[in-house]
């Protein structure tokens, strides 16, 4: 690849970005560039950057041969999307362009989304097997969230069984050079084959993070290189939440799906649209970032 084009329209709202072979396109919200606007759009066009690896060099017969009229989802979504997600923000931390406390924010917002937005039980390969239901649809968005949490966790377990020689990333550029762009890893064998490939512990991972639904071992596995997570800390202060909250974008505006305690409680329903985010009317973007970070009072 001697040449990547980054396509951007800013509007009056956002539309979101996706990925081409050797381009990605955005359509985002014209607005003040300040330090978190700009980094925003750094963060969206890193993920979709990395696209490039997977599913470009690395995806299944099922995205070889995908159905336009008839989709089916694929069990390895974790890796399209998840490890993408995991890979814009890990490749700005070690290149020093966002600083540790910032990354381990981010990771924190993950956590959140995790726990009070969706279905803890919903595995990743259900999700991706769902992806085109209705079912998936809830929980889609927690492939940007566990997915990325738990490829994560895959670099760091690979870290620690090679002694720090080969992590996610070096796994990723060796499937990269043996499938890449036209010959496709198999959808059915893909956790034996990366498990051949690396060690036999990884295959125990897959099977409880990725093809179940056990509870990552986040304080386990960051204690291993200096981080304390401590899921609980008892301030002894009331947190606002408005609970589960579902959304979905349709003809051009935003839906809710799923309404929580707090919400049913206002009076907000099922099938009521969203208006407005943080005082911006139709702001996809901001519907994004509201999404992914943990509840508090008062967005592909």
């Amino acid at each position: 690849m001697n040449r990547y084009a980054f396509l951007y329209h800013f509007a009056d709202r956002s539309a979101g970005a996706w990925e081409h072979s050797y381009s990605s396109e955005y359509v985002l919200p014209e607005q003040p560039l300040t330090p978190e606007s700009a980094q925003g759009v750094v963060d969206i066009a890193a993920h979709e950057f990395f696209h490039v690896m997977t599913p470009l060099n690395i995806h299944s017969e099922v995205i070889e041969q995908f159905n336009f009229v008839q989709p089916t989802g694929s069990e390895h979504l974790w890796l399209y999307e998840g490890t993408t997600e995991w890979a814009s923000h890990m490749m700005q931390l070690r290149g020093g362009l966002v600083p540790l406390d910032d990354y381990l924010s981010m990771l924190h917002d993950k956590v959140q989304y995790d726990r009070t937005r969706t279905d803890t039980t919903y595995s990743l390969s259900r999700l991706g097997l769902n992806s085109f239901s209705d079912e998936g649809q809830r929980q889609y968005g927690n492939i940007y969230q566990r997915g990325a949490l738990t490829a994560g966790l895959l670099d760091l377990r690979l870290l620690e069984l090679s002694g720090g020689k080969r992590g996610l990333r070096d796994v990723l550029l060796e499937l990269a050079k043996q499938y890449g762009p036209n010959k496709p890893i198999s959808e059915k064998n893909f956790f034996q084959d990366f498990t051949k490939m690396t060690y036999p512990e990884i295959g125990d991972f897959f099977k409880r993070y990725v093809q179940n639904a056990e509870p990552l071992p986040l304080q386990e596995y960051y204690s291993k290189v200096g981080v304390r997570y401590e899921p609980i800390v008892h301030t002894g202060k009331q947190v606002a939440t408005l609970g589960q909250v579902g959304l979905a974008p349709r003809d051009n505006s935003v839906y809710f799906t799923r309404v929580g305690g707090p919400l049913q409680a206002a009076g907000v329903q099922v099938g009521d649209q969203l208006l407005a985010v943080d005082g911006v009317r139709n702001d996809f973007t901001a519907l994004r970032r509201v999404a992914t970070r943990p509840p508090a009072p008062s967005c592909p």
